[in-house]
């Protein structure tokens, strides 16, 4: 056997292995690299030269609750007014989140849950369309049943 060609086969191997394990873990784990502004940008600096889309940025744990409170509905009867402001703390936009209401008793059983899509608590003038911008605090009502004298907390989560 010659030894070049073995050494060469070697080289070869090794030069497969160096392109194709960070090209899986690219692959495997393209979601939460994209998270990172410095991937990001590189792959949407690639993404302007190759046929590809880089998808939406989505951190939820940048979306930080700052105030929230609940009161009777000026209006309607057996009916509560929660209102809050969130901010996202992202240095990107990003789509403005679900919100999950819950409300729960003294036990801390859950009683009352209810998802809001954003077109249901963004502002007049917001549209669902637009994404969120950073570091600009956005206030958001809801209106909801009035689940009675048992519920003593509420939370809210965004999804």
């Amino acid at each position: 056997k010659n030894p070049a060609n073995s050494l060469y086969k070697n080289y070869t191997l090794i030069l497969l292995g160096v392109f194709f394990l960070p090209a899986q873990l690219i692959y495997f784990e393209k979601e939460r690299l994209l998270q990172n502004e410095t991937s990001r940008y590189i792959a949407q600096a690639l993404c302007n030269i190759l046929p590809c889309t880089v998808p939406v940025y989505k951190d939820l744990s940048k979306i930080e609750l700052i105030s929230r409170k609940v009161h009777s509905h000026p209006v309607e009867k057996k009916a509560l007014i929660i209102t809050a402001t969130v901010i996202n703390n992202a240095t990107q936009a990003q789509p403005f989140p679900k919100i999950l209401i819950s409300m729960e008793d003294i036990q801390g059983n859950t009683r009352v849950q209810r998802l809001f899509d954003p077109k249901e608590y963004l502002p007049d003038g917001i549209s669902a369309d637009q994404n969120m911008a950073p570091n600009i605090p956005l206030n958001i009502n809801v209106a909801i049943k009035d689940p009675g004298q048992n519920i003593i907390t509420f939370k809210i989560d965004f999804l």
